[in-house]
């Protein structure tokens, strides 16, 4: 059984309008939150299933939007090689739709400031939207295999509901199963990506034999985007 907890957020920026270009005064910001809670058990010594059950909010400015999530996901250890075959269905859930004092107006009904009732509290109807639906089936097998050294290589497959197909692609270098260094690329064949390159590095620590720290690092080259940074760390219990 796991927990998570993600985050991402847009730092403060001023409000520009045509107006006031330069700002007028007002400052937004935008976030993305993720808490979660799983569970994954081996059914037999190859074959392992998983299940991690979500909440999902995304904001920007003064209104926000939130949803619960499932992903499910399976992977084999197959006899050759000790190939693994996994498989996984992420985000399947509820719609998500934006509400928040951003959207609030006052109307005048009649367009006239003279007759009739005037600043009528209103609100704009915003769409109902679907997660990022994605199925994605992967393989992956040890390249190099000693006591101390081991050189992982790994492909996945991802088909979005809101995209094209396309492949993620990567090596991990690891010392002791302890210390763990990571490259590869995103998005291979999807049109117009602006993915590329991905670099990163991992510790797993044992603390009790019951008890795994993780530290993870990574980072993505999203072009026009820069210093792009993913941090994560966990408890294995």
């Amino acid at each position: 059984m796991f927990a998570t907890f993600s985050s991402l957020r847009v730092p403060k920026d001023e409000v520009r309008t045509f107006e006031y270009p330069e700002g007028d005064g007002r400052t937004w910001d935008a976030n993305s939150l993720v808490i979660g809670v799983g569970y994954a058990r081996s059914l037999t010594d190859r074959f392992s299933v998983g299940f991690h059950f979500k909440y999902v909010q995304e904001s920007i400015w003064n209104s926000s939007a939130s949803g619960i999530a499932l992903d499910i996901g399976t992977y084999y250890i197959t006899p050759f090689n000790d190939l693994v075959i996994g498989a996984s269905i992420s985000n399947f859930g509820t719609k998500m739709q934006l509400d928040g004092r951003d959207l609030q107006i006052n109307i005048d009904p009649n367009d006239s400031p003279e007759s009739g009732p005037n600043n009528i509290p209103g609100q704009y109807a915003t769409e109902t939207n679907d997660l990022p639906l994605n199925f994605r089936v992967g393989l992956a097998m040890n390249v190099v295999d000693t006591r101390y050294f081991r050189v992982k290589a790994a492909v996945d497959a991802v088909h979005p509901n809101d995209n094209k197909e396309y492949l993620n692609t990567g090596l991990e270098f690891s010392y002791n199963s302890m210390v763990f260094l990571r490259g590869g690329f995103k998005s291979l064949f999807m049109p117009n990506s602006e993915q590329g390159l991905t670099l990163g590095f991992g510790i797993n620590y044992n603390l009790t034999p019951e008890l795994e720290f993780t530290f993870n690092y990574a980072y993505a080259d999203y072009n026009r985007l820069t210093n792009i940074q993913y941090f994560d760390i966990g408890l294995i219990f």
